[in-house]
């Protein structure tokens, strides 16, 4: 072995290199470079509950309102990682079908012809459960951010009726 110079001109490397590298060989684990710094979070942990309290208020919000809402300077992709290590993902609510004035005249006359039923005729109504249908909403799809239900059904949902026989 020789002195830092011979070995850079050996090596043909700067002197200062393998000054700086003989001088960390000491705190190195068998000559093997050691661990970076993990660069610090771009957000607090005050921010990230205030993150989950807005998004379980509003549940629909886009990431853009989450981060305008919360008075956050993090990215979009930030606010994912935290969701994502919540549990809470996001998906596009399932599709609704448009409710056409027949449609509703057809719903209030079902409804009023079984205005009278007594519970035990209600109980031989059988309830599935199926996409709601809303009139008057736009076309634009909206999302919904939330834990997975058990079943795997993901969106809003209300309950429709068949009358067993």
């Amino acid at each position: 072995m020789g002195t830092p110079t011979e070995i850079a001109k050996d090596l043909k490397l700067d002197h200062e290199t393998i000054r700086h590298t003989i001088s960390l060989d000491q705190l190195r684990d068998e000559g093997k470079s050691l661990p970076r710094e993990r660069r610090g979070k771009s957000y607090t942990p005050l921010d990230e509950r205030h993150i989950l309290h807005w998004l379980r208020q509003h549940p629909k919000s886009t990431y853009q309102e989450v981060i305008d809402a919360c008075n956050l300077s993090c990215k979009k992709t930030t606010i994912k990682k935290i969701l994502k290590t919540h549990g809470i993902t996001n998906w596009k609510c399932k599709r609704r079908p448009l409710l056409t004035a027949l449609h509703a005249k057809k719903r209030l006359a079902w409804c009023l012809k079984r205005r009278g039923l007594t519970a035990e005729e209600w109980g031989m109504v059988a309830w599935s459960d199926e996409c709601s249908v809303e009139r008057g909403r736009g076309k634009g799809t909206s999302g919904y951010s939330g834990l997975p239900t058990r079943n795997g059904n993901q969106g809003w949902f209300k309950l429709t009726a068949q009358i067993r026989t």
